[in-house]
């Protein structure tokens, strides 16, 4: 009588309680067993290691940011460079030159960003962001590569130490 029943949605013949616990059972260890493989091949490929890096990258990135613009809200660079004389002939000279060539759009920006404290902070920022890429770029993939290498190696360390301390207090 069992057999003869069938299955409302599939057509096939349907199954007892136990045969379906017993395959629910199979296809959970199946599916545990696969995602086991996929994330060991993943660490044991370079991709682990360059993922490594870029989340140093991005934690030393926005570090920087954060720090940068926290220091230019509060001790004002811009500010800084105009009150010291020859700062403000430097920025004088090039005003003088982008009204000559016509570029009245930077003085009305320069005289709106001086209105808020938020906006010269994001503009020097920026300018200093600008300024220090060059050089600033290169040393945070360099740093993001030697945080990684030192953490691959202490992970190392404490994987050769993990055995050797079991180990012993196997044999004590």
């Amino acid at each position: 009588k069992r057999a003869a029943m069938l299955d409302a949605k599939s057509g096939e013949p349907a199954q007892e309680a136990g045969e379906a616990s017993l395959a629910s059972i199979n296809d959970n260890q199946h599916r545990s067993d696969v995602s086991e493989q996929l994330s060991s091949a993943a660490t044991n490929t370079n991709m682990g290691k360059i993922g490594l890096k870029v989340r140093y990258y991005i934690a030393l990135e926005s570090t920087w940011h954060v720090i940068l613009y926290a220091g230019c809200w509060r001790y004002r660079p811009t500010v800084l460079v105009m009150e010291s004389a020859r700062g403000r002939a430097i920025v004088t000279r090039v005003g003088d030159a982008l009204t000559r060539w016509n570029w009245n759009t930077f003085s009305k920006m320069s005289s709106n960003i001086y209105q808020s404290q938020w906006k010269r902070a994001l503009a020097e920022w920026t300018i200093i962001n600008k300024i220090a890429a060059p050089v600033s770029f290169p040393v945070k993939i360099y740093a993001a590569h030697l945080l990684a290498k030192r953490h691959e190696r202490k992970a190392e360390e404490a994987a050769r130490a993990a055995p050797a301390s079991a180990g012993g207090e196997r044999s004590a």
